[in-house]
């Protein structure tokens, strides 16, 4: 499991640079700023053999790559979105895992992300207070196809943690 987040975080540090980095609007900026701060080198604090063929996985490096593109693609309000959408999922998962990982190499990681990204949930559904209807209803279209993507990616892990298993 650490080295099929392993390429998710690494492609999530990206995600936070890229929509940091295209940001302009000053209703957004501080707050992406402030996330991006937070989670700088998280990735690091998951430990992983570097040589595991699981790094390597075409389809989940896809998978997280998606998310990143979202962030040259969408607007501020739907790059929010999509972030809430993963940090909604993080948030579950590494609550879910974190007992799992307790005496792991890893378990900072697991400890730190059950706790903030709790706190980043919220910060990101305030970002999206006070919208349109209009808005709202296009970004529905833009969670559901977050939400696809954050499925088909922990299907992924499955697999993958399921094949190393059989094969170990």
């Amino acid at each position: 499991m650490r080295e099929c987040l392993r390429v998710f975080s690494d492609a999530f540090q990206v995600l936070l640079f890229s929509r940091q980095a295209l940001c302009r609007d000053e209703r957004f900026a501080p707050a992406f700023h402030q996330h991006l701060v937070e989670e700088l080198g998280h990735n690091r604090m998951l430990q992983v053999s570097g040589s595991s063929p699981l790094a390597k996985d075409a389809q989940l490096h896809a998978a997280s790559a998606w998310f990143c593109e979202q962030m040259l693609l969408a607007d501020n309000v739907e790059k929010a979105a999509i972030t809430l959408v993963l940090e909604t999922g993080a948030y579950y998962v590494f609550t879910l895992s974190r007992p799992l990982f307790q005496g792991d190499v890893s378990e900072g990681y697991f400890d730190t992300h059950a706790e903030d990204d709790a706190e980043h949930k919220e910060q990101g559904a305030l970002l999206l207070e006070g919208l349109h209807p209009e808005q709202y209803r296009r970004l529905q279209t833009v969670v559901d196809s977050a939400w696809d993507m954050v499925h088909a990616m922990t299907s992924r892990f499955t697999y993958l943690i399921e094949l190393a298993e059989r094969s170990s």
